[in-house]
C-alpha cells in the first residue's frame, strides 16, 4: 500500500507531487473522501 502525503496547502501539494514524483493531496480532498455519505438509491416504481 501507498502511503497518502498530505499537505495543507493545495499549491503546495500540486508542486510537492511535481517535485517528489509521488502523490500529495490536501487534507480536504482526504476528509472529503472519508467523511462522505452514501446516498441510497431510491425506488420510483
Amino acid at each position: 500500500m501507498v502511503p497518502t502525503l498530505v499537505s495543507l496547502n493545495h499549491t503546495c501539494a500540486l508542486g510537492m507531487t511535481r517535485v517528489t514524483r509521488r502523490p500529495y493531496r490536501h487534507i480536504f480532498e482526504i476528509l472529503d473522501e472519508r467523511l462522505r455519505v452514501p446516498i441510497a438509491p431510491t425506488d420510483h416504481s
